[in-house]
């Protein structure tokens, strides 16, 4: 039994031997048959790609791989391309560093308590850190832009991967061996760009981390500050130091190193503020340089002309000779305007130059008593800056405060007490008073806050005591400057044109000088309510006041939406009036040489009108379809009877802004003459000489030729006729009688008289003489006094009357 299961053992393992054997040489054929198969197509395809350079479809060829490598080159070349699209990287790198730098500062002088923080610093910090913040707001998103097309490009290489050809081609030996030199150019371009992106995007990194960082800090910052600005504002009237008389417990001087940082940090938080806040400051620089050459170029055509001494009739004190001077005072004047939550070290620098150029300027046009009084003033406003930075202590800061405003409450009382006649032959004599007045009582009140340690209060009265007076008068010269600048160019240009040169220039003197007083009063309040620290609080409540939207049934409105209407409308009335002056037509020549211009004027005046109106109308936001209803309503009612109640009302509005006839004018209006005493928008009221009333409809004043005999001027042109017997000198009578005529206060000189003998007979002629009155009330004495003093003259003369 064993035996037999031996041999059926053995008979199975060679047989099983045997066939592994062939199992072993078939697998051996068919690889050798697959190798040769292949290597039979490799020929038969390479014979066909040199012969016929077309590739089987479905078959890869040369071309494919390495069409698929130079896909892969470009993706990489692209790179640094794209990566250098991020161009604003180091711009922004520097502006968060900047922004680091800002914060610091601010925070240190934060930190400082309020010892060297004023409520102007304040503000000024306020508006530091918003724009910082809309700065890096705008950084963060244009790296949030940046992030984004770093993951689409990191997205770009990272899909390489799974390429299949390219991973087909560094899998296969063979495709390595042919491609190996662009491979290996490839992998260059590979590491080189794998740096690029990890380089650029630890960078990018790094600056959304700062910029969020830096947001943040501001955020923290601004908590800080508009705290402190609304705790100042609640408790401002309350106790913030010890009394005066108690300052000797608290006797801390600072040390020298300190008050030199905090100085430095000044103006580097002023550079900082100036960097960041772009308010177009410029401007100011083009205005200056503008005035300049517009008096430059006027004064010299003049001389050119040779007719300088033209001017003299208008004693000009602020241009002439001070044209650059009078520029920067004008300059200075509207910078702090221009800024008003600057740094309070520009605000000082600025006040220092101002006053630099009003001592200069007063120290030609003010007597020497007077020029000294103002140098006090300006002394004892450099004293209050100097103890600011100056070493000392608390006590002694606050001391020096206090005596240097008893002195100057004392020195305006000299000056308006004992000393104001002498201000009599200045031209400010009439702002000396109330300027006066707000100097004493804001510098006492700055002393008895002081005394009682309101010292916030203290800062608040002290600034806005000095800067409402040296503004107020950098104001009026300021306005009186641009008038005679207005004055100089009508007289030039009338000049250049050929023009008479006489005209009547101080009815447009006073109108302009009105105007430029009113706007001087609006800039002074603005200024001083702002050194007050309430013209926010102000603009505030008349800004919620003009923009709340009243509603009247289904339409609505703003009183800020009318008034502006109103503005603009009244700006564009007022440019189409006065731009005639400008090019030297004022309206009262006789001569037709000057047709042409007047017809373009008047279509300019049209323009300006019409163009006023619709910029109104856009700016005050009122729809345009309801300005259509209504006035298709109007229409309507129109039409159905209230032609003649339209016709008034309109007439009367049209009287009003085009001043035909205005109240005092002396007129007649067809066969009816009279002093216009009202002007309704229905009716207006002439008042006779008899002292009868006559009320006229306003369709009826503009349905008719009106003679306004004071329209332009209250002159009036008049003649008076005496008879003389022969014989008698011809010119020696004409002579003789033109300087009585001109010798008389109401007659208008710069209009020569006219002398006429007319009615000559044997016996006697007639002498008509006709000249022109200043005062169309005056016109019967004048003419009489006239006529008295020809008849008395002449009979003195030998020359007897018939």
């Amino acid at each position: 039994m064993n035996s037999r299961l031996y041999q059926v053992t053995q008979s199975f393992r060679k047989t099983h031997i045997v066939r592994m054997i062939i199992f072993l040489l078939v697998i051996t054929f068919l690889c050798y048959g697959k190798s040769s198969a292949q290597t039979h197509a490799r020929q038969t395809h390479k014979k066909r790609f040199d012969s016929t350079s077309l590739a089987i479809p479905d078959t890869l060829t040369t071309g494919d791989y390495l069409s698929e490598i130079e896909k892969v080159f470009q993706i990489f070349n692209n790179v640094p391309v794209a990566l250098s699209s991020f161009s604003e990287l180091d711009n922004i790198a520097s502006g968060l560093k900047n922004n680091d730098s800002a914060l610091s500062l601010i925070k240190k002088r934060l930190s400082k308590g309020d010892r060297t923080v004023n409520l102007q610093n304040l503000q000024m910090f306020s508006n530091l850190l918003e724009e910082l913040k809309t700065k890096t707001n705008r950084y963060t998103a244009q790296l949030n832009v940046y992030d984004t097309s770093m993951d689409k490009l990191s997205s770009t290489v990272i899909k390489l991967r799974q390429d299949s050809i390219l991973f087909l081609i560094l899998s296969s030996p063979a495709l390595t061996d042919s491609f190996d030199t662009r491979l290996q150019d490839l992998n260059e371009k590979k590491l080189l760009s794998d740096s690029l992106i990890k380089q650029k995007a630890t960078f990018l990194n790094n600056l959304r981390v700062h910029s969020s960082a830096n947001i943040i800090a501001i955020d923290e910052l601004l908590l800080n500050v508009n705290t402190r600005l609304k705790t100042a504002n609640l408790k401002v009237f309350g106790k913030e130091r010890a009394y005066l008389w108690e300052m000797s417990e608290t006797n801390e001087k600072p040390e020298e190193i300190e008050i030199k940082n905090m100085q430095g940090n000044e103006w580097k938080i002023a550079s900082f503020y100036f960097m960041n806040i772009k308010n177009n400051r410029y401007v100011l620089l083009i205005i200056g340089i503008g005035f300049f050459i517009w008096i430059s170029y006027n004064l010299s055509s003049l001389k050119h002309l040779d007719r300088l001494k033209a001017i003299d009739e208008f004693k000009f004190n602020c241009i002439i000779p001070f044209k650059l001077l009078t520029t920067c005072i004008l300059v200075l004047t509207l910078a702090p305007l221009y800024d008003l939550d600057a740094p309070v070290i520009y605000t000082e620098m600025i006040e220092i130059l101002l006053l630099i150029a009003l001592t200069r300027y007063y120290y030609y046009r003010l007597s020497r008593p007077v020029f000294y009084h103002w140098c006090i003033f300006s002394l004892l406003f450099l004293a209050l800056l100097l103890i600011r930075w100056l070493n000392l202590s608390v006590e002694e800061q606050r001391w020096g405060i206090f005596i240097i405003n008893t002195a100057a409450v004392l020195f305006g009382l000299y000056i308006l007490i004992f000393d104001f006649k002498k201000h009599k032959e200045a031209n400010t004599v009439n702002a000396i008073l109330p300027l006066g007045i707000l100097y004493i009582l804001f510098n006492f009140l700055a002393a008895i806050c002081n005394l009682f340690g309101r010292y916030t209060l203290t800062q608040l009265f002290y600034s806005t005591g000095i800067y409402a007076c040296t503004t107020a008068l950098a104001l009026f010269i300021f306005s009186k400057a641009f008038t005679e600048a207005f004055l100089l160019q009508i007289k030039s240009s009338r000049i250049r044109k050929k023009y008479p040169e006489k005209f009547e220039w101080q009815g447009i003197q006073k109108g302009l000088l009105a105007i430029l007083y009113g706007l001087a009063f609006i800039m002074w309040l603005v200024q001083f309510t702002d050194n007050l620290n309430i013209y926010d609080g102000i603009n505030d409540f008349f800004s919620s006041l003009m923009t709340n939207p009243i509603i009247l049934g289904n339409f609505s409105f703003t009183i800020g939406g009318i008034l502006l209407f109103i503005t603009i409308i009244w700006v564009s009335n007022f440019l189409q009036k006065y731009i005639a002056f400008f090019f030297g037509d004022t309206g009262d020549e006789t001569w037709d040489d000057n047709k042409g211009q007047r017809s373009r004027l008047l279509i300019t005046r049209l323009l300006l009108l019409v163009i006023g109106f619709l910029l109104a109308v856009a700016a005050s936001g009122l729809a345009m379809d309801r300005i259509t209803v209504i006035l298709g309503a109007l229409g309507i009612g129109i039409g159905m009877g209230l032609q003649g109640l339209v016709n008034s009302l309109v007439s009367g509005v049209i009287l009003i802004f085009d001043r035909t006839i205005r109240i005092g004018d002396i007129v007649q209006i067809s066969d009816k003459k009279g002093r216009v005493k009202e002007i309704n928008v229905r009716a207006s009221t002439l008042l006779t000489d008899e002292g009868a009333e006559i009320i006229i409809p306003n369709g009826d004043i503009l349905s008719h030729n009106i003679i306004n005999y004071t329209l332009s001027n209250n002159n009036i042109r008049t003649s008076i006729q005496v008879t003389v017997l022969k014989p008698f000198d011809s010119e020696e009578l004409i002579a003789m009688v033109k300087e009585i005529v001109k010798s008389n206060k109401n007659v208008f000189i710069q209009k020569e008289p006219t002398v006429i003998i007319t009615g000559i007979t044997s016996k006697s002629a007639v002498i008509k003489v006709s000249f022109w009155c200043k005062d169309i009330n005056d016109t019967e004495d004048t003419e009489s006094v006239i006529t008295k003093g020809i008849c008395e003259h002449l009979e003195a003369n030998g020359i007897m009357l018939l």
